[in-house]
């Protein structure tokens, strides 16, 4: 019998089950759905896996790190310097990653996770 909470990029990803997420992956599913209903492409990305590839893994675990320090790593990676960090938070943080992943895509820096029949996930490559 298959596993019907986590689907193969889930599993490799060592990602919470999408049905887990519930009204959060409705309401991605949703927004997709209207993207790509206007010819906007959409991707599905983790940030945390994009974390655990960009950081020493003690730093990205809830708790054991500064935003700031996060940043000084990432900023030389970006395109241009960031804005004011004042606002910055856990969510808006894990934003900067999932728009990072898209931006390594752009450039030929990124690779899908899982099977197509489930849908993928797409990540950077290091």
């Amino acid at each position: 019998m298959g596993d019907f909470a986590y689907r193969s990029a889930d599993r490799q990803l060592q990602a919470m089950s999408p049905m887990f997420l519930g009204g959060l992956t409705a309401r991605a599913m949703r927004l997709a759905c209207r993207f790509r209903g206007q010819g906007i492409p959409c991707h599905e990305v983790y940030p945390a896996h994009c974390a655990s590839l960009l950081f020493p893994k003690p730093w990205y675990k809830k708790g054991k790190y500064r935003l700031s320090d996060l940043i000084a790593v990432l900023s030389p990676r970006l395109p241009q310097p960031l804005p004011s960090m004042e606002q910055l938070n856990e969510h808006r943080f894990d934003a900067l990653l999932a728009w990072f992943t898209g931006y390594q895509h752009q450039l030929g820096n990124s690779e899908w996770i899982g099977d197509p029949k489930e849908g993928c996930v797409l990540t950077i490559r290091i």
